[in-house]
């Protein structure tokens, strides 16, 4: 049974029509696209444009003959995308009258609105020709530099000023210092026991505004070698350190908590097999399971800085990746997980951060110069860095006795340190 629709009017729905009287209403132009039609079994309208098949059938239908109609043109032809034919000559009624003035009539006023801020925008002011605009570019030390902390880690340290570490004054002959975080517990290397040579010593205190104990000699960790190059950790209750020998390896010690002595050392176990017969020293705690290390070859003519990790305190590190760096021989003190790196020189501290695109280490820039500090680069001593970054702890005879052989520890603010 062939389908039956109505179409909506302004006075009564219109028909029962068959379809094909709907297609030729359409072709008559008595039907426009955006018209609304409904089946006779289903409640609901729906546009002319929006009835499957219906403009398709009116576009190929045979013309239809009516006294009404105007003069036919031509119809498009199947494909054609041109839009269906408009209804300009068949009067509108007051519904699509409606439906098309209120979008018309928002519209208007939104040009209305758009013409009046035209006319009373504010007008930029002229341009001077002699105007120009000057960038403060920073240098490319100071976009190395880290931000400056919130509080200083040492109060009351005035800049680029070198003080001697309190408590420490009169030690002479040390090197290698290094510290907590919280710089309260400080290992260096000096002079031991005839027997033991160079060997670590131990002092400590309750505040960072209290000078340091007497050092004490770390007896637990001395052996017939020289001990060089000692790493707090973090929490200063673990200590590795170097054993220097054919070749150099590190070692471990371990204590149950502040105030107390360091254990018996052991050999520090890293897998890798890239280690095997090289000199193995200068460790540094990068986290509570991370650390870097330097690798040297037995005729000192390559070295390499490494990074290890472990899973747990009494779990081996092993090797998890290399540091990026170009020159690989200074001693480098390393900080913000891996992106920025200190070191001594005879010329003074010197800063290089990685490369945010490669992750290498880029050409460094001088920080401090040795007239401040007095010479850095003896005895090949590293650095101690504070976790803040403006506080450097180092050894020196001093700016005032530069021919001294003594070594002495040393502390400077570099956080509001510039190049001089």
């Amino acid at each position: 049974m062939a389908s039956l629709w109505y179409r909506q009017t302004e006075r009564e729905d219109e028909g029962p029509f068959s379809f094909e009287e709907l297609v030729r209403q359409v072709r008559a132009r008595q039907l426009g696209a955006d018209d609304f039609v409904r089946r006779a079994e289903q409640p609901d309208w729906q546009r002319v444009d929006q009835v499957v098949g219906l403009l398709r059938a009116a576009r190929t239908a045979p013309a239809v003959k009516t006294p009404a109609a105007p003069p036919a043109k031509r119809q498009p032809a199947v494909g054609d995308v041109s839009p269906p034919p408009s209804r300009l000559r068949t009067p509108l009624t007051p519904s699509q009258i409606k439906r098309r003035g209120i979008p018309a009539a928002i519209a208007a006023v939104i040009l209305a609105v758009g013409v009046s801020w035209w006319l009373v925008r504010p007008r930029a002011l002229p341009r001077v020709a002699s105007a120009r605009m000057e960038l403060a570019i920073p240098s490319r030390l100071e976009q190395m530099r880290p931000a400056s902390p919130a509080a200083p880690t040492v109060a009351g340290l005035a800049a680029s000023q070198p003080v001697a570490v309190p408590g420490i004054e009169k030690v002479a002959w040390l090197s290698a210092p290094t510290l907590s975080n919280d710089m309260l517990t400080l290992v260096f290397v000096s002079v031991g026991t005839p027997e033991t040579s160079d060997d670590l010593f131990l002092a400590e205190r309750s505040s960072i505004s209290e000078p340091f104990s007497v050092p004490m000699h770390i007896k637990a960790c001395a052996s017939p070698q020289k001990e060089a190059y000692p790493a707090l950790s973090f929490d200063g209750l673990e200590l590795i350190f170097t054993e220097l020998g054919s070749p150099s390896r590190l070692m471990q010690s371990r204590r149950p908590g502040r105030g107390q002595k360091f254990g018996a050392s052991r050999p520090l176990a890293i897998a890798g097999d890239q280690l095997a017969g090289l000199n193995i020293d200068g460790p540094q705690f990068l986290g509570p399971h991370r650390i870097r290390f330097v690798a040297t070859d037995s005729g000192i003519t390559q070295r390499t800085q490494w990074i290890a990790e472990r899973a747990a305190p009494d779990e081996p590190f092993r090797v998890v990746d290399k540091l990026p760096i170009a020159n690989p021989w200074p001693r480098l003190f390393v900080l913000d997980g891996g992106r920025r790196a200190y070191y001594a020189t005879d010329e003074g501290f010197f800063l290089t951060v990685a490369d945010y695109k490669s992750g290498e280490f880029v050409t460094p820039e001088k920080l401090l110069t040795a007239s401040i500090l007095g010479p850095v680069g003896m005895f090949d001593s590293p650095i101690w860095v504070a976790p803040a970054e403006d506080i450097i702890v180092y050894c020196s005879p001093g700016r005032e006795t530069p021919d001294s052989p003594d070594h002495r520890l040393w502390m400077i603010n570099a956080g509001g340190a510039r190049q001089q």
